[in-house]
């Protein structure tokens, strides 16, 4: 999981962006606190001991103002701690909310320094909205009239994505076309079952064809010309357009 933190970094009436982040991070922190109080009240002296050791540390870690993504922990730790879903330590993605003159700036470096590493994305929420709303048509107009080559959606969730540390994949047919997740390194196999365990089973090999590729092509059928075979073990690249034989 990943946490979206969206600010808005324009207008008169905005509050300051780096005080939100602030502001955010501590109820954060003091959330999680509360959550280990809570846990620790619980515990039995001797058998829960290895979890309360980890507690205690994180407790430790959290009342130096410190969210517990940057605390070092042993995968036993991690394997402890795994089911109390900790808010500070999820990863963060931040959205800095421009209006439509900071369409083409930086973020304020003042969030950048503040995010300490975190991605930071800019998005107009205004010009997003309109976008949601307009035929295809309409919204290659829209972004050619603000100089966009994309809305800024698909860069959010690139980025999460790639915080996540996800790849996907496409499966496309006349009905729909569906995205798939799936981790760096995922053989086609494998992908197969995140589909149905039934064609990871069956699996005979994969029709494959790289997404840019597919974009290009004006029919579905001329589609059918493009893929290329692959075995079981083929490692699915990120973006590819797939078919599973089984």
């Amino acid at each position: 999981q990943v946490l979206l933190e969206v600010l808005d970094c324009f207008g008169p009436e905005a509050v300051d962006p780096v005080h939100i982040i602030g502001e955010i991070g501590t109820e954060f922190l003091m959330a999680d606190l509360l959550s280990i109080e809570k846990k620790m009240k619980t515990l039995r002296p001797k058998k829960d001991l290895e979890l309360a050791q980890a507690l205690e540390k994180c407790r430790a870690w959290l009342e130096g103002n410190r969210p517990l993504r940057d605390m070092p922990l042993a995968p036993a730790e991690l394997r402890l701690l795994s089911s109390f879903q900790f808010l500070t330590q999820k990863p963060i993605v931040y959205a800095c909310n421009v209006d439509e003159g900071g369409l083409h700036g930086s973020p304020p470096p003042a969030v950048v320094q503040a995010s300490d590493g975190a991605p930071v994305v800019t998005v107009c929420a205004a010009v997003e909205e309109f976008l949601s709303a307009c035929s295809r048509e309409e919204a290659a107009a829209v972004l050619r009239e603000y100089g966009m080559t994309q809305s800024a959606i698909p860069v959010l969730v690139e980025t999460v994505f790639g915080v996540l540390g996800y790849h996907t994949f496409f499966t496309a047919g006349e009905r729909e076309t569906k995205a798939w997740l799936m981790e760096p390194g995922t053989s086609a196999q494998k992908a197969a079952g995140a589909i149905h365990s039934d064609i990871a089973a069956g699996f005979t090999k994969a029709m494959v064809m790289p997404f840019e590729t597919f974009r290009s092509l004006p029919s579905l059928a001329e589609a059918e010309r493009h893929y290329k075979a692959y075995g079981r073990d083929y490692g699915m690249q990120d973006g590819d357009v797939v078919h599973f034989k089984h």
